[in-house]
């Protein structure tokens, strides 16, 4: 399973945004949000919501593990 801070900087890599944006966008101080991205703090509900939202995906679009559909 892929940890929550690389799947951020998967995110942040598609929408072509780095950590200083994201953190303005989201409201966050960019060394708190380096540290949720090393896995150095955890991160609240409030804070997922806050990245989230900067990201334009839901939370629990993003909490969700992928489906791998077989056909």
């Amino acid at each position: 399973m892929k940890s929550v801070g690389l799947k951020i900087k998967e995110y942040m890599e598609k929408k072509g945004i780095n950590q200083s944006e994201i953190a303005d966008m989201a409201g966050i101080p960019r060394p708190k949000l380096n540290k949720m991205l090393n896995g150095e703090q955890k991160i609240s509900l409030d804070d997922y919501e806050l990245i989230c939202g900067a990201l334009g995906v839901g939370v629990e679009e993003f909490l969700s593990p992928k489906r791998i559909v077989l056909l």
